[in-house]
């Protein structure tokens, strides 16, 4: 056999080599396999194995997500602390997937959701209300710090990240965050009521912000706001995500899209790298503190007042989750988004009000 025959066979050879498995006369061939064979000899994408690879994926990561959690946690079912069984930690682990999906979906902190769900699980566990402030911001701001450090590298990944803009903004904070976050850890003056109430405001005040920002129109991405402005909202989302656990979002997005006039991608992407940096220093706070009263000794595997045996099941359930949110909320009716949204904070603001001035 000549080299000529070898690399330039004839037609009808590459058309036989072309077919799909199984199929030897190219007169079998349906309307569907004659458009993968065109795909394919192309080199055409394929959107209909492309969406196939995508499901295959997303099926993937959750499968081996729920497989490292029960690798990770089958040791809980023979711990005896109080309360606290392989069943509740099953309950965190989905528990994290609807923070996931709802953080990616709408686009805000997962932590609107993930501050109720932990203040239902320490009252469970009878954990006093002096301390389970503590226990609330500590394991919030915890997740946050991942989630946030996850998301920054998204966006950097992207080409919309910051880098200066964060730090002018998120260095003054960590001095508010800290000396707030320790003034908090070493007393008792911020009560489970004190706490409802500030969460309960800056509630409103993230439901307004987002109601109210449809009717206005798109700001101007060229607008250059003054540097001095990033160190002095700083120095408020510390004392803001210290006294709450949100995040600090609550207080960056609307400062820097309304205040100082930045597009809302670069104020999201400057925010949630803030909000990863200032989850450090009130995480270590409360990581490194000295709680050897035995009233606070009641979380498996707990260090200070962050219990791993809470955080790492959430932080598998976000993980596994919130990307599916976000491919979600990119083919969602904004309507459909905002009704959902609504009816979140609703259904939280009523419980707050109830638990504060009803029961």
């Amino acid at each position: 056999m000549s080299y000529r025959r070898i690399f330039n066979p004839p037609k009808h050879h590459l058309e036989r080599a072309s077919l799909p498995a199984g199929i030897h006369d190219p007169r079998m061939l349906t309307s569907e396999d004659t458009r993968q064979n065109e795909v394919k000899k192309q080199g055409l994408p394929n959107q209909h194995s492309s969406e196939q690879r995508r499901k295959s994926h997303i099926l993937r990561r959750i499968s081996s997500t729920s497989f490292c959690f029960a690798a990770a946690f089958p040791k809980l079912a023979s711990k005896s602390y109080p309360g606290v069984t392989f069943t509740l930690a099953v309950a965190l682990f989905a528990v994290g997937l609807i923070v996931g999906f709802y953080s990616g979906l709408i686009g805000t902190g997962g932590n609107v959701l993930l501050i109720p769900a932990l203040d239902i699980l320490f009252t469970y566990l009878g954990i006093p209300e002096a301390e389970m402030v503590k226990f609330i911001i500590a394991q919030s701001l915890f997740v946050t710090m991942f989630t946030g450090v996850t998301v920054s590298f998204r966006q950097y990944r992207a080409g919309n990240f910051f880098l200066k803009e964060m730090l002018l903004t998120a260095v003054p904070g960590t001095v508010t965050a800290y000396f707030v976050t320790e003034i908090i850890r070493n007393g008792n003056w911020y009560e489970k009521r004190s706490f409802d109430i500030v969460f309960l405001a800056l509630l409103i005040v993230l439901a307004l912000r987002l109601f109210l920002s449809n009717a206005r129109k798109a700001s101007l991405i060229d607008a250059r706001p003054g540097q001095w402005l990033f160190p002095f909202v700083g120095l408020l989302t510390g004392v803001a995500t210290s006294l709450s656990g949100l995040g600090g979002g609550v207080v960056l997005i609307p400062a820097f899209t309304d205040l100082m006039k930045m597009p809302i991608k670069s104020a999201s992407s400057i925010s949630i790298g803030v909000v990863a940096v200032l989850a450090v220093p009130i995480s270590l706070s409360y990581l490194l503190a000295d709680i050897s009263a035995a009233e606070t000794q009641v979380l498996p595997w707990q260090i200070g007042y962050i219990s791993l045996g809470v955080i790492l099941p959430l932080i598998l359930g976000i993980f596994a989750t919130a990307p599916l949110g976000v491919k979600a909320g990119h083919k969602a009716n904004p309507r459909t988004l905002m009704i959902i949204f609504g009816g979140v904070v609703s259904v939280l603001c009523l419980k707050l009000v109830y638990g504060l001035w009803i029961a």
